[in-house]
C-alpha cells in the first residue's frame, strides 16, 4: 500500500504543471515631486567617551640556532623559548 501511494505521488508530481495566470490590470502609480533636501548641518556638541576591553590567549614556541657557515658546519649557539601570551587588552 505504501509503495503504490509513493508511486502515485511521484507520478502526480512529474505530471503536474505550474499555474499560468494572467496579470490583472493595475492603475499607473502617481508620482509626486520629492521635497527639497535640507542639510541639517554639523551640530554635535556633546561629550563622548569610548573604550574597549578584551582578552587574548596564545602560545609561541621559538627555536633559534646560530651556525658557522664554514665548511665544517658548527653550531655556535642554540636557544629554545616558549612564551605564554595570555592577557587583557584594552584601549580608550
Amino acid at each position: 500500500m505504501k509503495h503504490s501511494l509513493i508511486g502515485i505521488a511521484a507520478a502526480a508530481s512529474l505530471l503536474a504543471t505550474g499555474a499560468l495566470a494572467a496579470d490583472l490590470p493595475v492603475k499607473a502609480p502617481v508620482y509626486t515631486k520629492a521635497p527639497a533636501y535640507v542639510d541639517p548641518g554639523y551640530d554635535w556638541t556633546g561629550f563622548y567617551v569610548g573604550g574597549n576591553v578584551g582578552y587574548s590567549w596564545g602560545n609561541s614556541n621559538s627555536t633559534l640556532t646560530l651556525t658557522d657557515p664554514g665548511p665544517p658546519s658548527t653550531i655556535l649557539n642554540s636557544a629554545s623559548n616558549k612564551f605564554k601570551m595570555d592577557g587583557v587588552v584594552g584601549g580608550g
